[in-house]
């Protein structure tokens, strides 16, 4: 199995791996796209995405372009660390 990179990751992957709330739905999501992630790894991509999910509107209104890229490279860094 390949190992996850940013790379690898799509808007559809990123948008099903947000709505997930357990490691072990990463690890079984990752792995039936044919990739490996370790539980830490997981671990990390959750944190991200419930930093993500918590952001309130006055957040998202202040957010510009670019920023969707900052959160790609946020869960990238966490799996890759």
């Amino acid at each position: 199995m390949k190992k996850l990179t940013l790379a690898d990751l799509d808007p559809e992957m990123m948008k099903a791996m947000s709505e997930m709330k357990s490691t072990d739905e990463i690890i079984a999501f990752c792995k039936s796209k044919g990739y490996e992630v370790s539980e830490e790894g997981a671990s990390r991509i959750l944190e991200q995405f419930e930093k993500v999910n918590e952001l309130s509107l006055d957040d998202l209104d202040s957010v510009a372009g670019g920023q969707v890229i900052t959160c790609y490279n946020d869960v990238y860094s966490s799996m890759s660390s």
